[in-house]
């Protein structure tokens, strides 16, 4: 019957128990085999995977070794691919700011003006600066950079 049975799924299987002599006790035997069938592709992380699809095994980027980003798990369920990890870094044109920058410490990645007229003053970034502003201000994502919280 495992034949006709999708590994890795609950399945209802229904029976009839006949009485042999009177007693249904004596005609019925029930083996229970259960063994984990890992399947890559069914976002659990079973057997030998080291992770599968959304099941990441508790893994991040930072676990990996990298300060920010989003970690996955690769096509084979082997391991996990790390390409959208990265390191905080100024000059990347990504103001991060889980590593404190803004337009003070970073001005190549948060944009923001510090002179001249005070009403045009803004600096994007972590709060610091004359008239610190949110991210989400396009000001913020002009020139291609972009914001990481």
């Amino acid at each position: 019957m495992t034949g006709a049975l999708t590994p890795g799924v609950s399945h209802d299987i229904e029976y009839m128990v006949q009485d042999v002599n009177g007693s249904w006790s004596r005609s019925l035997v029930v083996y229970w085999y259960n063994e984990i069938t890992q399947f890559c592709g069914n976002n659990i992380q079973e057997g030998t995977e080291v992770c599968d699809g959304t099941d990441l095994n508790g893994e991040t980027c930072q676990s990996q070794g990298f300060d920010t980003g989003d970690l996955f798990c690769n096509v084979g369920c082997g391991g996990y691919d790390t390409s959208s990890c990265r390191d905080w870094q100024c000059g990347n044109n990504i103001c991060e700011l889980s590593a404190g920058e803004d337009c003070v410490s970073c001005g190549a990645d948060c944009n923001g003006v510090q002179g001249g007229n005070p009403d045009g003053r803004y600096c994007c970034g972590d709060g610091d600066g004359d008239t610190p502003v949110n991210c989400s201000d396009p000001r913020c994502t002009a020139s291609g950079n972009t914001c990481d919280p």
